[in-house]
């Protein structure tokens, strides 16, 4: 009974040692309030220019925050003007964008108000000292208005990094000795052996200008989810690393970077820094509760509810040791001059759509690259070239940068051949650099068959959707594979379909309000009309018989006015096609040769007379359409002058 009596009195002095703490740090939290607000001769307009630093007691490695904040009042016109920050060989700068906020001040004299408002802007900068030992920050002045308000120099004290056996970091490269292009692999592990918080890593070697930093997106194993962590970096940016159990209990934290060469030398990699605060119980700190009547338990809940932690901390730095990295440039001796710039291993496969062409018909050929580990740099040399794809295509799409799918890169070209021999698309060769042989290779891809007909001549069928229906005669009976909606594009209509008979007609007068009231009030006009409907039967009773008949004259016309253009072939075909389309009262916008052959034999042309319209015919629609044709300009005007005085000789009417 009297030990629970005594363990009761027991518990009670230390709640009343609780109670006791709790209303001290009450009374100070309430001593300042009424300081700030009616002590000390009330609040102070703060100072235009005010600067912080975040510490300026660090380790190697470790980067500071340096803020400089300017205050100007609304309505001012003051300029402000800021230095840039003093260069140095101690430290490296990097400045972040300016911030914009705003406050108020409200300030009562002998009962009378004043308030203003205030535009501040903060400065930030990141620093990172370079060397142990005291770093200073220069000074610089800020210029508002007409004032020059000046920023003391700043000491920072800088420390070098601790070695402990249960806090490692190691920084190693996949290659130490490589070739310029080359793309090398960054990796860092880190062993933890003990409680660390506030874990910062910083990595001088990715600041390094000689080499590039790809980005690359992480694959992620979903399955171990909680495997994964963002390392934080100083510079504010953050690489995916994984966790894993080490030996004795330990963490092990793995990470890495892509680093591709851009200069030759020999370099030494700078160490890696891991800064943290670590639980160290080798020298505990005195705690404001070592009294014998607390326990252990109990005096550690009360320093965690003053300071946060659980046990004393203090902040350390481990570093890795800094790496030998050589770096040596590509062999002149055998380098080819089509060499693409690949450095490692490569290899090259093609596909093309479609495989059956006419000449002159777009082929896309797809080139899918692989090898190098990072593909984004990586280009595509002009397929121009090489002369066994050049001298028998012509190649387009030579501006197109590729696109990266996993572990290929695709570039697109299209290809049309020049004439019928083409039986393949050649083997595709792109040179690069082996860095395991240390010599120049070729990827080579297989060749891809290839049908290429003659280029074929686009008729006014295939672009009207026509079809020969009926029986066999003179001139086919055409069937429109066009189906028409109603209300729809004119394109959907034939020529004919669209030609409207407006001729002026006697009975169309009778069947109108209009022309009733002429015929039964003014026989006279009719008697007018009567006559002008005589005379238009007897004159105009065939108007395209005088389009025939000026149709050579508008011939030589549209021809003399095809050689002086830039595209003489196309201006004789629509001239021809024009000239024949009057002649056989056909419409000439789109006829072809077979579409005018065997009206033109109805008429008395001789087949020799024929046999040369269609090559011309043929020659001329290969040009237009096919991109092709061994014809030039000036030849097929001549050529055609004088086939249509022959078949003005031959066509009467």
């Amino acid at each position: 009974m009297l030990a629970i009596i005594e363990k009761k009195k027991h518990i009670e002095a230390q709640m009343k040692k609780l109670l006791f703490l709790l209303l001290i740090c009450l009374g100070i939290t309430g001593w300042g309030q009424f300081h700030i607000q009616f002590g000390g001769g009330g609040l102070q307009r703060q100072e235009p220019v005010r600067f912080v630093i975040s510490s300026q007691d660090i380790f190697l490695g470790e980067t500071v925050t340096f803020q400089i904040q300017v205050s100007v009042e609304d309505g001012s016109n003051d300029k402000v003007v800021m230095p840039d920050f003093p260069e140095s060989q101690d430290y490296t700068v990097v400045a972040n964008p300016p911030s914009t906020g705003t406050s108020s001040f409200t300030s009562i004299v002998n009962g009378k108000t004043t308030s203003s408002k205030t535009t501040n802007t903060t400065y930030s900068y990141q620093i990172t000292p370079k060397r142990i030992g005291q770093v200073v920050l220069p000074l610089m002045n800020v210029k508002i208005g007409d004032k020059t308000y000046p920023i003391q120099p700043n000491p920072i004290m800088v420390h070098k990094a601790e070695k402990l056996n249960d806090l490692k970091v190691t920084m190693t490269v996949s290659n130490p000795s490589c070739y310029v292009g080359e793309s090398v692999m960054l990796n860092w592990q880190v062993e933890i052996a003990r409680r660390v918080t506030n874990l910062q890593f910083s990595l001088p070697v990715l600041e390094m200008d000689v080499f590039s930093y790809p980005e690359v997106e992480p694959k992620i194993d979903q399955t171990r989810i909680k495997t994964y962590l963002w390392i934080p970096l100083a510079s504010g940016n953050k690489l995916l690393g994984r966790k894993r159990s080490g030996p004795g209990g330990s963490t092990i934290i793995e990470f890495s970077q892509p680093l591709v060469t851009k200069k030759a030398g020999e370099f030494e990699l700078p160490p890696s820094v891991v800064i943290c605060s670590i639980y160290d119980g080798s020298g505990r700190r005195q705690s404001i509760w070592d009294d014998d009547d607390i326990d252990d338990h109990l005096r550690r809940m009360m320093d965690m509810m003053m300071d946060g932690r659980v046990g004393p901390t203090r902040r350390v730095s481990v570093q890795s040791d800094p790496v030998k990295f050589t770096v040596k440039e590509l062999p002149a001796a055998g380098r080819p001059k089509s060499f693409s710039g690949i450095v490692g291993k490569c290899s090259l496969m093609t596909m093309a759509d479609p495989l059956e062409v006419n000449v002159g018909d777009p082929i896309q050929l797809t080139l899918q690259l692989s090898g190098p580990a990072y593909l984004d740099t990586v280009r595509l040399p002009s397929l121009t070239s090489q002369e066994s794809l050049a001298s028998h295509f012509k190649i387009s799409g030579e501006d197109d940068p590729g696109v990266v799918e996993g572990d290929v890169k695709k570039f697109t070209r299209i290809l049309r051949a020049n004439d019928t021999d083409v039986k393949e698309i050649p083997a595709i060769e792109i040179s690069y650099f082996d860095s395991e042989t240390g010599k120049y290779e070729i990827a080579r891809s297989p060749a891809i068959p290839l049908v290429v007909r003659a280029a074929k001549q686009v008729t006014a069928q295939d672009a009207e959707g026509l079809r020969v229906g009926g029986a066999v005669s003179a001139v086919p009976k055409m069937e429109s594979e066009v189906k028409v909606r109603e209300g729809g594009l004119v394109n959907n209509y034939s020529v004919r379909e669209l030609l409207v008979n407006e001729r002026l007609k006697t009975k169309s007068l009778l069947k109108s309000p209009f022309g009733l009231s002429v015929l039964a009030g003014m026989p006279l006009i009719y008697l007018i009309l009567l006559g002008i409907d005589w005379l238009r039967s007897a004159g105009l009773s065939d108007p395209a018989a005088a389009a025939s008949r000026r149709a050579g004259g508008r011939c030589m016309n549209m021809i003399d006015a095809a050689e002086k253009s830039n595209d003489a072939l196309s201006g004789v075909l629509d001239a021809l096609r024009q000239y024949l389309g009057a002649k056989l009262r056909m419409t000439g916008d789109a006829l072809t040769f077979g579409d005018v052959q065997e009206p033109l034999k109805s008429r008395g042309v001789g087949d020799e007379l024929l046999d040369e319209l269609k090559d011309l015919f043929t020659r001329c629609e290969e040009s237009r359409y096919a991109g092709g044709g061994s014809l030039d300009g000036a030849t097929a005007c001549r050529r055609a002058r004088e086939l249509v005085k022959r078949l003005e000789g031959v066509i009467r009417k």
